[in-house]
């Protein structure tokens, strides 16, 4: 793959948001693989980008690729990356589906080394980003119109349970798992009308784990892999989605 992106960044610069070719010492280097996506660093000229190559074919990603790209858009600068190019075709030279967004610099960092100000920071990040409030929740790509009202965390949980259901049957048939599903069910039925008094919502991220999370220096906090983002509660820092909790696969909140 690292020769692919070197000859189309090379051959057609503009496909891979650059401004310019690579040229002799520039960088084209694997910064991590996740579930969906692998990640290359692409640098030219001071120029640095990331290429987010799908891994499977875009019906088994868990979420639209375009559903983090459009939500790039709608995150302040400063909190994450930036979105460039989204080609949901794999006709193309890399022979897969890819996004390009902005470099974030920084690195994940171990629990036991946050620090009360790098905690200060995530927090105030977390507050410029759940700032613009929307009046539905839902997707991020849908009109305002196709959104939801309120949240249906009952039927969140069903459509979790129906995905596990059909790709890891195996883990539902687990007695243990059968009755934590069963009891989770029944408390999220009863926890609904608490959902149901939400008035505004706010982009979330969706998967906020520590290898989410870059540190820079002593106060600079940003969020990467923003594949779960969507207009949902606030409260929800962490995952609740397909492959990760019997949860959820991209409904609100």
């Amino acid at each position: 793959m690292a020769d692919r992106l070197t000859r189309l960044a090379g051959q057609a610069p503009a496909a891979v948001g650059l401004g310019s070719s690579p040229g002799d010492g520039d960088e084209v280097r694997l910064l991590g693989q996740g579930e969906s996506f692998a990640a290359w660093l692409l640098e030219a000229g001071g120029q640095r980008v990331v290429v987010r190559i799908a891994r499977r074919p875009v019906e088994e990603l868990p979420r639209p690729m375009r559903e983090e790209f459009h939500g790039l858009g709608l995150v302040l600068a400063g909190i994450g990356p930036q979105a460039l190019v989204l080609e949901e075709s794999a006709d193309n030279p890399l022979g897969a589906p890819y996004m390009v967004v902005t470099f974030v610099p920084g690195r994940v960092l171990p629990p036991g080394e946050w620090t009360p100000a790098l905690i200060r920071a995530h927090v105030q990040q977390m507050a410029r980003l759940h700032a613009q409030r929307f009046e539905r929740c839902g997707d991020l790509t849908a009109e305002t119109g196709e959104r939801r009202a309120k949240v249906d965390i009952d039927g969140q949980f069903t459509a979790g349970l129906d995905w596990w259901a059909d790709n890891h049957p195996a883990v539902l048939a687990e007695p243990d798992v059968t009755r934590l599903a069963r009891e989770v069910g029944a408390y999220l039925r009863g926890a609904q009308k608490t959902f149901d008094r939400l008035e505004s919502f706010a982009v979330i991220h969706g998967d906020l784990l520590l290898p989410n999370i870059l540190v820079d220096g002593d106060t600079g906090v940003r969020y990467i892999d923003w594949e779960w983002s969507e207009i949902g509660t606030p409260p929800r820092t962490s995952p609740i989605s397909a492959g990760r909790s019997p949860w959820t696969r991209g409904t609100c909140p």
